[in-house]
C-alpha cells in the first residue's frame, strides 16, 4: 500500500534496552526487566529530529 502523506520512515524508540554483540550478531535485549517501545510516537525529540 502506498500512500503519498505517509511518513515513509518508521521511528523505533526502545528505553531501558542493552545492545549485545553474540558471535557477531548484533541484538537488542531487555534491561532493568523494564523497557518501554515507542513507534513513530509524537515525541518532541522526534520531531526535531525528522
Amino acid at each position: 500500500m502506498s500512500n503519498p502523506d505517509r511518513d515513509p520512515h518508521v521511528f523505533l524508540l526502545v528505553q531501558f534496552a542493552a545492545i549485545n554483540n553474540y558471535q557477531g550478531k548484533m541484538s537488542v535485549t531487555n534491561s532493568y526487566e523494564a523497557s518501554r517501545v515507542f513507534i513513530n510516537e509524537d515525541i518532541e525529540e522526534l520531531r526535531t529530529f525528522k
